[in-house]
């Protein structure tokens, strides 16, 4: 199940479409929590056995971890722990599921923008707004 396309409506709303029909919309619409600081890219094809998968990471370790392990049932075991880009993997499914669960969808720019940024704060720094 990979990403079909992302569509920004209505300002800040976003809307994902999976090939399967499947529609989840999320991020930030009026009178709702803003989105938190966990985020996945979109999905891609690597050549798994698995199928396509993501990267799932967050502005501090503590926001990692809990979202990981607490809100989408991950293993702890199962985290990349690599000095420029801490992550764990997601499948397809789990991929959904972040993003139902408040994970916001980062755009390659801003994902690259977020690794440079991780490197020059240094592992375990709170990214600053």
């Amino acid at each position: 199940m990979a990403l079909l396309h992302v569509q920004p409506k209505g300002g800040a709303m976003l809307r994902v479409r999976y090939p399967n029909g499947r529609v989840i919309r999320r991020v930030g619409r009026a009178g709702r929590a803003p989105p938190m600081s966990v985020y996945v890219d979109r999905l891609r094809e690597w050549g798994w056995n698995l199928g396509p998968s993501a990267h799932l990471f967050a502005d501090t370790p503590e926001e990692l971890h809990h979202f990981a392990v607490a809100v989408l049932g991950l293993k702890r075991k199962w985290f990349q722990d690599r000095p420029d880009f801490p992550h764990y993997d997601l499948t397809a499914p789990r991929h959904a599921r972040a993003l139902n669960r408040g994970a916001t969808l980062a755009t390659d720019a801003f994902m690259v923008a977020w690794v440079r940024e991780h490197r020059e704060r240094g592992p375990g720094r709170a990214r600053t707004p």
